[in-house]
C-alpha cells in the first residue's frame, strides 16, 4: 500500500509569513544587487536566495506521494543532465559556460540550476492551471511564460557572470530550447496531475519575474 503524507491544511497566517519572507527576500535582492558597494556580496548570496526560495516554495507542497516524487527527480534530474549536456557540446542551448555565483558544481554545471528548473516549472504551472487554460495551450502557454523569464534572467546573468556565453550576443537557439524543454517538462506536469494547491508558487514565480525585470530596468535607465 502506498505511502502518502498530506500536509495539513496551511493556516493563512503561515502563508502570510512565507509569502513576506519572499517578498523581503527578493526586494533586498534588488538593492543589493543595484549597489555597486554590496554587489559582490548579494552575488555570492544567490545560492542561499534560491534555497530559501525552495524551502518555502515546497514547504507548502501538500502532497509528497510518490507521483511528485518521481516528477520532482524527472525535472530535476533531466534538466541537470541537458544542462551538462548543452555546456560540454554548445549544441542545445548554444556555446555557452557557468561560472562561480551558482554554488557548486557537478561536470562544470551547477547543481542548483536542476532545482532552478523545477521551481519554474513547478510555479508556472500553477499558474497556468489557475489561469484555467484548456489543453492543448496549457503546455504552450507555459513554456511561453518560462522562455520570457529567460529573456529577462539572460542579461542579469551574464552581468554577474552566473554564466557567460562564446559570443556578442545570447543565441536563438537557447529560447528555442527553453521553449521546447519547458513544453516537454510541463507536458509531464500536467499529465501526471502533480498540480496541488500551493498558496506560495504563484507569488513566488510573480517575485522572480518582478526581480529581474526591475533589474533589467534599472541597467536600461544607467545606460
Amino acid at each position: 500500500m502506498e505511502r502518502k503524507y498530506n500536509m495539513e491544511r496551511p493556516t493563512r497566517k503561515n502563508v502570510t509569513a512565507a509569502i513576506f519572507i519572499l517578498a523581503a527576500l527578493y526586494a533586498v535582492g534588488i538593492a543589493g544587487l543595484s549597489w555597486e558597494r554590496t554587489t559582490d556580496l548579494f552575488r555570492q548570496l544567490v545560492p542561499f536566495q534560491l534555497l530559501v526560495s525552495a524551502a518555502l516554495l515546497f514547504f507548502f507542497h501538500p502532497a509528497w506521494d510518490k507521483r511528485s516524487l518521481i516528477f520532482f527527480g524527472i525535472v530535476f534530474i533531466g534538466s541537470f543532465g541537458i544542462e551538462v549536456a548543452g555546456v560540454h557540446t554548445g549544441k542545445i542551448f548554444g556555446s555557452y559556460a557557468y561560472g562561480d555565483g551558482l554554488g557548486f558544481k557537478l561536470f562544470s554545471t551547477p547543481v542548483l540550476i536542476g532545482l532552478n528548473w523545477l521551481m519554474l516549472v513547478y510555479c508556472t504551472g500553477h499558474v497556468v492551471q489557475r489561469a484555467g487554460i484548456a489543453n492543448p495551450w496549457k503546455e504552450i502557454t507555459g513554456a511561453g511564460m518560462m522562455t520570457f523569464i529567460d529573456y529577462l534572467i539572460e542579461p542579469v546573468a551574464v552581468k554577474y557572470g552566473w554564466w557567460s556565453w562564446y559570443g556578442p550576443t545570447i543565441p536563438a537557439l537557447n529560447f528555442i530550447a527553453w521553449f521546447y524543454i519547458s513544453f516537454v517538462f510541463l507536458f509531464i506536469f500536467f499529465r501526471m496531475n502533480v498540480m496541488r494547491r500551493n498558496p506560495v508558487a504563484i507569488p513566488l514565480i510573480a517575485f522572480q519575474t518582478i526581480f529581474f525585470a526591475v533589474l533589467n530596468m534599472i541597467w536600461f535607465m544607467m545606460a
